[in-house]
């Protein structure tokens, strides 16, 4: 797979005490508010800033092998393990970025936020629905953690 070809990245700082990994969708901090970052709680999630160019974890944690995740983004750290939050994170606002993909995606099908991990999904929202679209993907995934090539077009729209 190609690399990412980033045109603007912005760092922000992480909203809550909890992980991120990289090529996760990132909403604005509903904590902290502007200049962080936070992973969204919901599908469809709106107020997306971008995705994560880079992992946030506590030390002793191996988050990727062999191209999948090991953790997931929204975890809590370990007990005992330093705070997360207000950790810098870049945050990739336009270009063609990697995302975790939460199922199968065809290439050319809009995608938008899937769940609380910030992996992304086909939309497929009933009509009327205020539609939070984060991009179109360039490539196809098969399956739920396959990392897909993504052409960064945040925008809303109604279905």
């Amino acid at each position: 797979m190609a690399g990412q070809t980033t045109l603007l990245d912005k760092s922000y700082r992480n909203d809550a005490n909890v992980r991120i990994l990289k090529y996760t969708a990132l909403v604005i901090g509903a904590t902290n508010g502007a200049g962080y970052a936070g992973v969204p709680t919901a599908a469809n999630a709106g107020k997306l800033v971008g995705v994560a160019k880079e992992d946030i974890f506590e030390p002793g944690v191996v988050p990727w092998a062999g191209g999948q995740a090991q953790i997931q983004s929204g975890q809590a750290p370990s007990a005992g393990a330093p705070s997360l939050q207000g950790r810098s994170i870049q945050v990739a606002k336009e270009g063609i970025v990697r995302c975790i993909a939460a199922g199968a995606i065809a290439a050319g099908d809009w995608v938008n936020v899937a769940d609380n991990q910030g992996r992304v999904k086909t939309v497929n929202e009933a009509g009327g629905t205020l539609v939070n679209v984060l991009g179109m993907a360039e490539t196809a995934a098969t399956q739920a953690g396959d990392i897909i090539q993504v052409s960064l077009q945040i925008h809303s729209r109604h279905q």
